[in-house]
């Protein structure tokens, strides 16, 4: 004679879980860089640091993607612009280096994020 058991799914639960964690670490992930590339930013009036943004997207399969941004229409110039003259302590590639040099400081983040938020 078979035994049945009462089951219950948590299937949606978790999925909805991981994605919620998933956003979670990215976006907290993209905005320590954000934070750390506003450090270097050129800031001659401003506009350019006030302009820093972070975009997640959801494709519809489910993968994030998630960026860094400067809103401005000479964001990109200032950029990739190494004769420009800046103030001490701003640079061209502001938002290049300091994601080479705090990337695995984001991804630490984004681990600690989705440990705390998967158990």
């Amino acid at each position: 004679m078979a035994k049945y058991y009462n089951a219950k799914w948590f299937g949606d639960d978790v999925k909805k879980k991981i994605m919620y964690a998933q956003e979670k670490a990215i976006t907290l992930g993209l905005e320590f860089v954000k934070q750390e590339s506003i450090k270097v930013v050129p800031k001659d009036t401003g506009l350019l640091e006030k302009s820093a943004g972070v975009k997640l997207v959801r494709d519809e399969l489910g993968k994030h993607t998630g960026y860094v941004y400067y809103d401005t229409p000479y964001a990109i110039k200032q950029h990739e612009e190494l004769g420009y003259q800046h103030a001490e302590g701003r640079i061209a590639k502001y938002l290049e280096l300091p994601l080479q040099q705090h990337s695995k400081t984001a991804l630490e983040i984004m681990q600690k994020v989705i440990k705390g938020q998967i158990k």
